[in-house]
This record gives C-alpha cells, sequence and structure tokens, in this order.
C-alpha cells in the first residue's frame, strides 16, 4: 500500500471552506466526502518548525528539540549576550521516514520545514523551509540535486526575499501571487515526476505558497 501526506502550511478552514462550497476546489471536497475532516491541536510553541517537526515525529518539541526558528548558545557570562543560529533541523527522535526507511520502504520527502541538512533515507529527500539557499547540498542523495534542475529548472525551494516583500515595497498584491503561484507549480512538477519515475511507498509534500500569501494578503482574503 501507497501512502501520501499532503500538507499545505498556513491554510485554514476559513479560507478552504468558502473556495470548495462555490466549486473552485474540486478535489478537495472529494477529500472532505470521502474521509474526515478535523481541526488539530498544534503544539506549544505553535511555530512553523516547532509544529511541522511534531507532525514529522509524533513527538513533543521538548523530546525533538526545535521550539523556534532560532536557537541560543548558552550564556558564557553574566550580561552578556547569547549568540543565535537559525534552527533547521531537530535535535532528536526519528522522524517517519527514518523509521519506514529502516523497515526497507521507499520514501519521498519533499519541502519539509527543518529538513535542512537532508538526511540519508532509502529514497529521496528534498529539503524545505529554513534550507540556506539553493547553493548549498540540499538534497539526498546529493546527486539528485543535478537531476532536479534538469527536470525543473526553475525549481524554488522558497520564494526569494524581493518576491516575499514586494507588497511592502510596492504596495501591489500581484508579485507576491505570481511568484507564490510559479514556486507552485514548479513543486508541482517535481513532485509528479517523482511519482511517475520513481520508486516510492511512502511520499510527504509540504506547499507553502498559502502562507506566503496569508500574511501580506489576509485582510484581503478574510
Amino acid at each position: 500500500m501507497r501512502t501520501i501526506i499532503f500538507g499545505v502550511d498556513g491554510l485554514t478552514f476559513r479560507v478552504l471552506h468558502p473556495l470548495m462550497e462555490r466549486g473552485d476546489l474540486p478535489n478537495f471536497r472529494k477529500l472532505q466526502e470521502k474521509g474526515c475532516e478535523a481541526v488539530l491541536e498544534s503544539k506549544y510553541p505553535p511555530l512553523t518548525p516547532a509544529a511541522w517537526t511534531s507532525l514529522s515525529t509524533g513527538l513533543k518539541p521538548a523530546r525533538h528539540g526545535v521550539y523556534d526558528f532560532w536557537e541560543y548558545e548558552e550564556q558564557r557570562e553574566s550580561g552578556s549576550a547569547r549568540k543565535a543560529h537559525i534552527q533547521t533541523r531537530r535535535k532528536g527522535g526519528k522522524a517517519i521516514w527514518n523509521i519506514l526507511s529502516e523497515y526497507g520502504k521507499q520514501v519521498l520527502v519533499l519541502n519539509v520545514p527543518s529538513t535542512y541538512p537532508p538526511e540519508a533515507v532509502n529514497g529521496i529527500m528534498i529539503s524545505g523551509y529554513m534550507t540556506p539557499s539553493s547553493q548549498v547540498h540540499f538534497t539526498y542523495p546529493k546527486s539528485f540535486k543535478e537531476e532536479l534542475y534538469r527536470v525543473v529548472p526553475d525549481y524554488q525551494i522558497d520564494l526569494e526575499h524581493d518576491d516575499m516583500f514586494s507588497m511592502t515595497v510596492r504596495g501591489k498584491s500581484d508579485p507576491v501571487i505570481d511568484a507564490t503561484l510559479r514556486m507552485t507549480e514548479r513543486r508541482i512538477d517535481l513532485t509528479m515526476y517523482l511519482l511517475k519515475e520513481k520508486p516510492w511507498d511512502f511520499c510527504y509534500v509540504v506547499f507553502v505558497g498559502a502562507d506566503r500569501l496569508q500574511h501580506p494578503l489576509w485582510d484581503d482574503i478574510i
């Protein structure tokens, strides 16, 4: 049996339900009718790195060690500032892809937040949000990065800085919407390629476009 986890960061039922009711999201409607729907309780703190890592591991932040976007060094002396570093990966516990790999299952892990650097898995992992840039090795195996850009030349891990803050600078929503759509389309292209061309038992893919749009456009959305 094959299994897919399809995650969308920042997508709320307050936005999803009206779109489903007016017929804009027929596939989500099918999932609602043939499956089940519920509001999940997030973990504390309810932040992207902690929440997605808890979902991936089944552990509380106290067990996997991810609480925030940042981690801080121990204070060396009283009154001194603690150095901060970007938190890119959990410190403890096994994720579902580790467990499945140990059982010999083929896994595809795409764009899950806080998965940089990518781990050795029985399959392919492509790091997601919190990856420093596309210049680093963000795939496992490392050699897959070349294949990725051959198949999807304009693939993006996340929006570029200028795209994310285009509304603040220009006061227009079109640039960030267009950039988000391009990023999402390329993620779909890569996902479909992997599902069709690579062996797999388990696929875990996360889309972040909804989150990137809700931050600058929330007042307009609701």
